[in-house]
C-alpha cells in the first residue's frame, strides 16, 4: 500500500503496478487485526464494504500498520477528515463476516458472469499469481431488499446499494457490460 495526498494505492509488491485506489474521503475507518500483527481492516463509506490487508513496513523497524496509520491521519488531518480508529478484529472473524453476507437476503434474479479484473491479471499480479486478461467467474444477483451482491464459489465477494447504480453501458460490438456507480466508479 501507498500513501498519496487524497488516496491509497494498492501496488503489486513484485510487479509494482497499480491494482487499485481508495479515495480518503470513502475511507471513513480502520480496525487492526487481534490475531496478527501486521492486519488491518480498511472501513468504506459505502455499507457493508471493507477490505483487509496485511501489513509490511518499508522502513527498517518500522510497524507498517501503525506507520500507515500515521501517515493516514496527517493526510486526513490535512483535508480537514477524521479517521475513526474501530475495534479490532481477527481475520477469521472478518472473512466469516464478510462470507456470510447476503445469506439472509430473498435473491430476485441471479446471473453468471465473466469480471475482468486488475487483481487477477497476470501482466499486472505475474505469470504465477494471475491469467491473461485478468478475467474471473463469478454471479450477480439483485435482492428484494435492494442490494447488487457479486459472488464467488466462497460467498459473497461484495455488496453494493442498487441506490447507487447510475447506470449499465453495453459497449459496441460486444457482449461487455460496465456497471456505474455514483461517485464515478465502474466496475467491468
Amino acid at each position: 500500500l501507498q500513501i498519496a495526498p487524497h488516496e491509497m494505492r494498492e501496488v503489486h509488491p513484485a510487479t509494482l503496478q497499480m491494482i487499485q485506489t481508495y479515495r480518503f474521503v470513502d475511507i471513513t475507518g480502520v480496525s487492526f487485526t487481534a490475531d496478527n500483527q501486521t492486519g488491518i481492516v480498511l472501513h468504506f463509506r459505502q455499507p457493508k464494504k471493507t477490505r483487509l490487508f496485511l501489513v509490511q513496513s518499508s522502513r527498517p523497524g518500522g510497524n507498517g500498520r501503525s506507520d500507515l496509520v500515521t501517515l493516514m491521519r496527517q493526510h486526513y488531518e490535512t483535508l480537514g477528515l477524521e479517521l475513526a480508529v474501530r475495534e479490532s478484529c481477527s481475520i477469521t472473524g472478518w472473512v466469516g463476516e464478510r462470507r456470510a453476507l447476503g445469506k439472509d437476503l430473498l435473491v430476485c434474479m441471479r446471473w453468471s458472469v465473466t469480471k475482468t479484473t486488475k487483481r487477477h491479471d497476470a501482466s499486472v499480479v505475474g505469470q504465477g499469481a494471475g491469467w491473461l486478461g485478468g478475467s474471473t467467474q463469478r454471479s450477480l444477483a439483485v435482492t428484494s431488499q435492494g442490494w447488487l451482491l457479486e459472488m464467488d464459489g466462497g460467498g459473497v465477494v461484495s455488496c453494493r446499494s442498487l441506490q447507487d447504480l447510475h447506470g449499465l453501458v453495453r459497449h459496441a460490438f460486444s457482449d461487455q457490460l460496465t456497471l456505474e456507480f455514483i461517485h464515478g466508479v465502474q466496475r467491468c
